[in-house]
């Protein structure tokens, strides 16, 4: 089974549902009144998080993928791909998945998600803190991010 196999058994529906339910949750807890102090003049403050993660699963489930561990036998062992994620004030916003070798490291997997994120546009009113995992050490990241003018 393919990873964009595994994606597609969401339905559209579940989708739309989703993305509308945690809309109206981000409207009421983090975009309200309360938030702005009382006065849509203010800037709001966005919390913009990203994590990935690699998952395992036995190679016979999964088609692409990066091998673990001992060399596979005719579908035999596991193999993983990594998640990235993108959460705004606590809401998850975006998505990859990526099987690939190259994206062990998280220098690129999530560098690379950070930098090519649609998370980071905003608004002119919205200020904005990204948080990501410590595991991105590579100086590259950081000229990459000042070419795109990222506040970190």
């Amino acid at each position: 089974m393919t990873v964009d196999k595994l994606l597609s058994y969401l339905p559209d529906s579940v989708i739309a549902a989703y993305r509308y339910v945690s809309g109206q949750l981000f409207d009421k807890y983090f975009m309200g009144d309360k938030y702005f102090m009382g006065s849509q003049d203010k800037k709001s403050l966005t919390i913009k998080s990203f994590d990935s993660t690699m998952v395992a699963a036995s190679a016979v489930l999964l088609k692409e993928g990066m091998p673990v561990g001992r060399k596979l036998k005719e579908g035999l062992g596991k193999k993983q791909v990594k998640f990235s994620i993108s959460l705004s004030n606590g809401f998850p916003v975006e998505a990859a998945v990526s099987g690939k070798q190259a994206y062990l490291s998280e220098d690129v997997a999530l560098g690379e998600f950070v930098l090519k994120s649609s998370n980071l546009k905003s608004s002119k009113k919205e200020q904005q803190v990204l948080v990501f995992d410590r595991g991105i050490s590579s100086r590259d990241f950081g000229v990459q991010e000042r070419k795109q003018d990222l506040k970190l």
